[in-house]
């Protein structure tokens, strides 16, 4: 094991490499550029939740180096972390609010992009109902910011049709959790990687994408069997004892096929089945159309190896699958994420060390924006439609239950229909830049050219940032403070190292501050709010239990 690590990460975790990275002393920092002062903060770039510091010298972020004492990193860091001061201090920052006049996006006051956005977003709710207004966030922002922001939009503002880009790229995970568990919420965490006997990944290349995930997997001692499973030869294909290159699109075919070796051959968990699951009847008549031999013939891989693979699990002392985007943006995600499941509850490799189905998120803090809610459900959980739900939310946050909305309104793509269909009239972009990530860009272009405002909240002048009418100037990471959940839902705190440059505001500010030139809103849903830990305090009473 210690050979495919050293391997796989470019060095020997005994070497001496391994313990500079641990004591976070990557290089000599020349004097010029030694930090007056370290600040403990998480990073933000992916749902790994590595902690680190942040070294400040002259009010700017000079250096970045990791905590040797956090659980998720034991202080190094990837490249990207790293380097992650750079982006505090980068060229395309946006450093004041800009209107467009005369086709041109102008500097304007804090004041005149808010009396632009609220007087529209007032004319468009007169004209044609708050319906008429969508919010377009993300998994990139701190979960105070998320909270504030959804609270806003959907209580404030009066529209629910509002999603995050986290659900382009979570929301089959989190749609499959609710199908098999009736939660989204991950079961697994990294220590699983740590006691695992067989680990299996599919369409995830942590190698690249999640590489601090291999430190884990170097303080694993039993020698696990690594199953990876992708279509792709990739980095982590490299370190497998087994590599199973099937077809794009079948893996949804192997889990099945995986389950129906596992019943015919009476591998299967009874006992667990029995007192823990249910629908296991219906289960076995939908895989009789899985047969080894036609899942061989779908997905390209040999009959044994699926023997092999079967066995593997439902063999193994604890066994853990982990996925990400292969998965999750696949053909029938939601179906195949719903199979991974499947595997693990009729072989219960479930709920012990070792043994999960374990999603691994993508953005820093897709996880904790889909636990305040607001898109795929209410905050905590709180499944749209539960009249006790709805009623216990309203009295927590202390709101009228009728202004709670009792149905999930339009979802990502849907906002670009209703769009394209003229029934929305106003975006409001949030810390995302879909002129990239969106996939129809044809279709996205043409509907956006139909608004009649486009308000882009980011810290960067990006590609859609180019084209609003109103840009709000935010601060990034290291600028402001709160918490991200991490994939293995683990609160980190992320702080403040430098103020916003120019005269960006953080996001929480931006929307509080939006938030006063509605008439009561601020004082309705943010009595005496002021400050990041006055939405994490309402939030710990909001998903207490």
């Amino acid at each position: 094991m210690i050979r495919k690590i050293k391997d796989f990460l470019g060095f020997d975790i005994k070497e001496d490499k391994y313990k500079l990275s641990k004591d976070a002393t990557f290089g000599v920092i020349s004097d010029e550029k030694k930090p007056d002062k370290w600040v403990f903060s998480t990073c933000g770039y992916c749902g790994v939740g590595c902690g680190l510091y942040i070294g400040v010298k002259d009010a700017k972020a000079v250096y970045t180096k990791g905590n040797p004492k956090h659980a998720v990193n034991m202080g190094t860091l990837c490249p990207k972390g790293l380097s992650e001061h750079q982006l505090i201090n980068a060229d395309n920052r946006i450093l004041k609010p800009l209107i467009r006049k005369n086709e041109k996006l102008e500097e304007a006051s804090w004041d005149a992009a808010y009396r632009k956005v609220s007087d529209t977003f007032k004319r468009i709710t007169k004209e044609h109902g708050a319906e008429a207004i969508g919010v377009i966030s993300t998994g990139q922002l701190l979960t105070e910011e998320f909270y504030t922001l959804g609270k806003f939009v959907q209580l404030g503002l009066k529209t629910n049709n509002f999603d995050g880009n986290t659900t382009l790229c979570m929301a089959s995970a989190v749609v499959g959790y609710k199908q098999s568990l009736g939660s989204d919420g991950p079961v697994g965490c990294y220590e699983d990687f740590e006691v695992a006997d067989v680990i299996t990944l599919i369409g995830a290349n942590i190698a690249d994408n999640h590489p601090i995930l291999k430190l884990h997997l170097a303080k694993n001692k039993k020698n696990p069997k690594i199953i990876v499973i992708d279509p792709r030869q990739s980095k982590t294909s490299q370190m497998a004892d087994m590599y199973v290159p099937l077809k794009a699109r079948t893996d949804l075919a192997l889990l099945n096929g995986l389950c129906y070796i596992i019943i015919e051959h009476g591998w299967e968990d009874a006992e667990y089945i029995k007192k823990n699951c249910n629908g296991f009847g219906a289960l076995k008549k939908h895989l009789k159309d899985y047969p080894p031999q036609e899942v061989a013939n779908i997905t390209g891989i040999e009959v044994k190896e699926l023997y092999e693979i079967a066995r593997s699990i439902a063999g193994a002392e604890a066994a853990l699958t982990a996925w990400t985007m292969g998965v999750n943006q696949s053909f029938m995600g939601t179906d195949t994420v719903s199979a991974i499941n499947n595997l693990h509850l009729i072989t219960g490799q479930i709920g012990r060390p070792g043994a999960a189905p374990f999603s691994i998120t993508g953005q820093c803090n897709a996880m904790g924006t889909r636990e305040v809610g607001f898109t795929s459900s209410l905050p905590g959980y709180r499944n749209f439609g539960d009249l006790k739900a709805t009623r216990e939310y309203a009295s927590i946050v202390n709101v009228p239950e009728e202004i709670v909305p009792t149905q999930r309104g339009y979802k990502y793509a849907e906002i670009i229909d209703a769009i394209e269909r003229g029934e929305i009239k106003a975006l409001w972009i949030v810390a995302t830049n879909p002129l990239v990530s969106f996939v129809n860009q044809d279709k996205l272009r043409a509907a956006l050219k139909k608004l009649d405002l486009l308000v882009v909240q980011d810290a960067f002048y990006s590609d859609t940032a180019e084209i609003a009418d109103v840009v709000f100037a935010a601060g990034t990471w290291g600028e402001k403070e709160g918490v991200y959940t991490n994939s293995e839902r683990r609160c980190n705190r992320a702080n403040k190292a430098v103020e916003p440059r120019g005269d960006a505001k953080s996001d929480f500010d931006i929307v509080l501050e939006l938030s006063s030139h509605f008439q009561g809103v601020k004082e309705l849903l943010f009595p005496s709010w002021s400050k990041p830990e006055d939405a994490f305090n309402e939030w710990k009473k909001v998903s207490k239990g």
